[in-house]
């Protein structure tokens, strides 16, 4: 049986070795490493979803105006996964993402003739039909919510169902499965900094001071950190309309 024991240890040893490896990578923020690495695993919708994520928390490491071709890569790679497996929860979400975050650069025009917002909110909505509690999904469609929100106006964004109240939800039940999640926290607060600062302030400073406070769990989660500390004394100076309109072009 020790000999059998092995032998199947020598087998996975290089997968296993890959995968340490990448995730290694991948947390200590050398993202296009922990892509390269992922090329040593075999075929599969986990393989493609990781390295789509490994080129969007790339593009939030950046954090303003990534770059198209980043965005497209991670689309494809995520397109890729959903190919291998249609219902694959890590693919769903990695392809939501990256089609959100390509509308950061459109008109409320483009946007509607590119789909990507609905598409988007309905890849996470699916999500959140297999698994209620999927803290990014729930993450995702708080940010979602607030975005449609400021990007259309109250009449528009009242046509596509974008609440308030919405992500207010979805915000909570994504603190409730991961509570430690700075990326998740830093990117709601973010979203009502660029939508109305003035409105919660409060919200906004305490979430920040949260974050401040935090033990960042990988290099992204430290960058977080980094910006949301420095939005504090942004918040604390009241000139609401800078903070808006840095928010608004910040990841």
């Amino acid at each position: 049986m020790r000999i059998i024991a092995a032998l199947i240890c020598l087998l996975i040893a290089p997968v296993a070795r890959a995968d340490d490896a990448m995730i290694m990578a991948y947390d200590a923020g050398r993202y296009e490493d922990a892509l390269t690495l992922a090329e040593e695993t075999s075929v599969s919708a986990d393989r493609y979803s990781f390295q789509a994520r490994s080129l969007l928390a790339n593009c939030i490491f950046i954090g303003s105006n990534p770059p198209t071709d980043l965005l497209k890569r991670a689309e494809a790679y995520a397109r890729d996964a959903l190919r291998l497996d249609e219902n694959h929860l890590e693919g769903r979400m990695q392809l939501a993402i990256a089609l959100s975050m390509q509308t950061r650069n459109m008109s409320l025009r483009e946007i509607d003739q590119s789909g990507y917002a609905t598409l988007a909110r309905d890849l996470a909505e699916s999500i959140l039909e297999d698994d209620p509690d999927n803290s990014w999904a729930n993450g995702f469609l708080s940010v979602w919510h607030i975005e449609a929100r400021r990007v259309a106006g109250a009449f528009l964004s009242g046509i596509v169902g974008a609440s308030l109240r919405k992500s207010r939800e979805h915000f909570e039940v994504a603190m409730a499965a991961d509570p430690r999640n700075l990326t998740l926290k830093w990117q709601y607060l973010r979203a009502l900094m660029a939508f109305n600062p003035k409105r919660f302030d409060d919200v906004i400073e305490d979430g920040l001071m949260e974050i401040a406070d935090a033990d960042p769990q990988d290099a992204l989660e430290a960058v977080l950190k980094e910006r949301a500390t420095a939005y504090i004394p942004l918040m604390k100076s009241r000139e609401f309309d800078e903070i808006a309109e840095l928010a608004q072009v910040t990841l």
